[in-house]
Formats: C-alpha cells, structure tokens, sequence
C-alpha cells in the first residue's frame, strides 16, 4: 500500500512525536510504500526504511503550514494519506485519515486557534475519509466542537512499546537503599498540565514531615518560578531532561507512585506506563483520565484542589497497596 505520512513532529519528547514515530515505523515494518513529509533530517535519521521523502520548508505547528501542505501533497499518489495531528491543508480526500489527539486548543482558545480549527480543520475533516481519536473524550470533543459524526470518528488509544511489559528490573533503577521515595510525574509547564497544584500538595506534605521527593519531567524544561528560588524544593526535586522511553521505565519501577494533575488530557502515556509496571497512578477527574479504571487507579477529586492531592500521595505514601497488575 502506498502512503504518506507527516512525519515532521517525529523528535523530541511529546506526545504526538511519540505517536507519529512508532506509528509509521509499524507501517514501514508491515511492507507498506511510506512516503514522508519532513522539516527536519533528524526526522529521517529516527524513522529509517521510508521509500521517499517530500521535503517541507515549514516546522509542524508553523501558522502558515497549511498552505504548505496544499502545495506538497497529491492525494492522487497515495492509497492513504495520514496527518498523524491537527496540522492539516486547506483540501481533502476521501483516502486522507487523520488523529486528532485533543481539542484542549479550543477550551480558551485565541483568535487563531478557532479561525483555523473552525475553517481549515471543520473543512477537512469533513472532506477526509476517516477521523481517529485517542479516546473516547477526544472523540466527543470533535463532535462538540467541530461537528464531526460520531460514526466517522474511531477510537484507537495509544498503545505502549513492547519494553513496557517486560517484568525484569532495569540495572540502574534510581531506587536505592538510602534515597527516599519519590513521586513520579511527567508532564510539562503548560497551564492545563497543572504542576502547581503537585507542588502545592508537596509543600504540604513537607510542612507534616513527609519525607519524600519528587522526580519532574517538565518536556525539557527547568523548575519554574517561584519553585527554582525556592529552599524547600531544593534537594527535593530532580527534574529530568529529554530522557529516552526506555531509561524513563526505571524511574517508573522505582517510585511511589505516578502523579497526574492535568485539568485535560486527550490521553495519558504516563497513566498506562505506570499500570503495566505495577505502580499506583494518582489522578485528577475529569478529559480521558476517566477512562482509566483499576485497583491502581486512584481519583483524588477536581484538579486544582491540592488539599485532596496531598491527601491522596498520603494515603499512597503510607500504605502502598501490595498488590500487582
């Protein structure tokens, strides 16, 4: 089958460069012609095994995108074209699919945002031959904000690498005698991931003698103000930077638990990696968090309430539950 592929988010640590890279590496791997659109050389260097390339001069996410993307793709060329995100051109076809991962954009959206989703987006989709949400959330998003049939859209939740079920321990797992617990989150600095309200029922935690830290992933980001001036945080909390999925798992096997704040998410990696790795994840209610269900799933309330957090990562701390996935 031939197939091109936008492939231009593949890099770095994020969501949906996660999803395009493992995504069309299957494709690859299931003998299918895939062809890529591609900003960036690194892009080719993770994906390898494509058939050909078509360049693009503009970055995924470039408010101009879209006219690029009119210019370069000749749906008549392909079986299937799939745009693994929003970014989107300004036509369609009945052999285009896309997966729209969230519609967080459109929550408080700028001017930009709901010209582009309530035109160029609206427009495709309902010009496209398939619509994929990684949720069920994601999928009533779509038809509540942009319209689109329910019996057009099919869920397909992100699905993990194989490494993430393997049960034997990795030999440098951070969990040592002599270091304390730590809690476990992955998110980054935008406000609807929420780590404020994390902090806030960590320095709660600290004033009643909890003793514990924190390991942060922020998306390569540093401890945001106030936090970085902060005495209390110092020692405390280990922000990771840019760490590979795979050294990612031993930080999973040796925490406490995870903890998720977010007041939205499309779909949560770090919720499943926690529970097939057996440790508990501390959630707030609400998006596709609901979605998660389990003796290891554990719902501390609205997301910005700390008070409920901190008594949440409490309970955990005190009495991890003993049993396993």
């Amino acid at each position: 089958m031939r197939i091109l592929f936008d492939a231009r988010m593949v890099k770095g640590h994020h969501g949906i460069g996660r999803y395009a890279l493992t995504l069309v590496q299957e494709l690859i791997a299931r003998q299918n012609e895939v062809s890529l659109l591609y900003s960036s050389n690194e892009t080719l260097d993770l994906i390898g095994g494509w058939k050909s390339v078509i360049s693009c001069l503009l970055p995924f996410s470039h408010p101009a995108e879209s006219l690029e993307l009119t210019a370069k793709i000749d749906f008549s060329k392909f079986d299937i074209v799939h745009l693994p995100s929003f970014a989107v051109p300004m036509t369609s076809s009945k052999n285009l699919v896309v997966t729209i991962h969230d519609m967080i954009h459109l929550h408080h959206p700028s001017l930009a945002h709901t010209v582009y989703y309530q035109t160029i987006l609206k427009k495709c989709l309902k010009g496209s031959g398939g619509v994929i949400a990684v949720s069920d959330w994601a999928k009533s998003e779509l038809h509540q904000y942009l319209e689109v049939d329910r019996a057009r859209i099919k869920v397909v939740r992100n699905g993990l690498e194989t490494f993430w079920f393997e049960k034997t321990p990795t030999a440098t797992s951070p969990q040592k005698p002599g270091r304390k617990p730590y809690f476990l989150c992955l998110s980054n600095t935008k406000k609807h991931k929420n780590i404020k309200t994390l902090f806030k029922a960590a320095q709660e935690l600290w004033k009643n003698d909890l003793d514990f830290d924190h390991i942060v992933s922020l998306g390569g980001s540093d401890l945001p103000s106030p936090w970085n001036n902060d005495p209390q945080f110092k020692g405390r909390v280990t922000v990771l930077k840019n760490v590979p999925d795979k050294e990612l798992r031993r930080y999973f096997e040796g925490c406490t638990a995870l903890v998720s704040p977010s007041f939205l998410e499309g779909y949560d990696y770090g919720v499943a990696e926690a529970l097939v790795q057996g440790k508990p994840a501390i959630l707030s209610a609400g998006s596709a968090h609901d979605e998660f269900n389990g003796k290891l799933v554990y719902f501390y309330g609205a997301a910005d309430n700390s008070s409920a957090l901190a008594d949440t990562m409490k309970k955990i701390f005190l009495a991890p539950p003993l049993f396993m996935l």
